[in-house]
């Protein structure tokens, strides 16, 4: 217990582990002293150390919060960010709590229940859809955040970048001589979805060509793909470029119920390297996403917070690339 505290503590005639009942609102000290002592203590402007402040580079729990919603329950794609969040934090020897969250946002109680724990020094969220409610409240516990898949000017986060693996996505499609181009995106409101959408409308645009069909699904699950494609009234575009691989695989199997070979009748390109995307058929290409260093990175920059207080808030931008397999095809000439 500090010096602060002891001296505290013998100016209102109590023991160092009474007053530190009171402060952690443990049994044990009458109505009666308690409130005295809580008065005291606002006197004095103290303010109790967070489980983050009081680390000491040995141990502790991170919170890793996992959004899952409808499409992503079973999707690959944060399960390895997730991996190379732990392998991370393990090295660190810090523990992690894995913490599955069902819905954008939270009560309050959910939120204390998950984020207001004794042991929790740190959190990292992947996601790209977590309510503002959720980040207000997260800043005000004063633990390092880092944010994963998502942006926001409190807290440091990793990226990939979305925009620029569109760009090239689309920009392999025009080298191959295609020119009406569909876009399949997931919610627009989802920050990657839309940096998604920019890219694809910033490569159309410097080839001086108008986006050819852009829609929008509900979700990003392999159904939300095949749905959308089954949907579609005459296909007038020769290549397809999903904002994700579930998204992609989806409709090649649309494109299959309604007569149309991939890639002899129609080019498709997905978007993330999961693995599912080497094992269809044909074999997918796609914008691959180093997702197990996205995870390591986050880690990274939450235990460099821990270290540092003091550092300031980190936006990483990570690089992506193609990978081509026999999902497209040149436009015959």
């Amino acid at each position: 217990m500090g010096v602060k505290l002891k001296e505290i503590a013998r100016e209102a005639g109590v023991s160092p582990a009474t007053l530190s009942k009171v402060i952690n609102n443990r049994p044990g000290v009458s109505d009666e002293v308690r409130m005295r002592l809580l008065t005291l203590l606002e006197e004095k402007q103290y303010q109790k150390a967070t489980p983050a402040q009081m680390w000491d580079g040995r141990g502790g729990f991170v919170n890793l919060v996992l959004r899952i919603n409808h499409g992503v329950s079973n999707d690959p794609f944060y399960t390895v960010i997730s991996q190379g969040v732990a392998q991370e934090l393990q090295a660190c020897r810090l523990a992690v709590r894995y913490l599955v969250q069902p819905a954008c946002t939270m009560d309050a109680d959910a939120f204390d229940e998950a984020f207001q724990n004794a042991y929790n020094i740190g959190n990292i969220l992947i996601g790209a859809d977590f309510s503002a409610q959720v980040y207000e409240r997260l800043k005000k516990l004063h633990a390092p955040t880092v944010l994963i898949d998502s942006v926001h000017a409190d807290f440091s986060s990793v990226t990939p970048n979305h925009a620029d693996g569109a760009q090239q996505a689309v920009g392999y499609l025009l080298a191959q001589g295609h020119r009406k181009i569909a876009f399949l995106s997931g919610p627009l409101s989802q920050g990657s979805m839309a940096e998604r959408h920019r890219g694809y409308c910033q490569a159309m645009q410097a080839a001086g060509l108008a986006p050819a069909c852009c829609a929008e699904c509900a979700g990003v699950g392999l159904e939300d793909g095949e749905q959308a494609v089954m949907q579609l009234g005459q296909l007038g575009f020769t290549a397809l470029f999903a904002a994700t691989d579930k998204l992609a695989l989806g409709a090649m199997k649309a494109l299959r119920r309604r007569g149309v070979q991939v890639p002899r009748d129609m080019s498709v390109m997905g978007f993330d390297d999961n693995e599912w995307s080497r094992y269809a058929e044909p074999a997918l290409s796609t914008v691959h996403v180093p997702k197990t260093r996205v995870g390591m990175l986050a880690a990274q920059l939450l235990v460099n917070a821990l270290r540092d207080p003091a550092m300031e808030r980190v936006t990483a931008n990570i690089s992506t690339r193609l990978v081509l397999r026999d999902s497209v095809r040149p436009l015959p000439g």
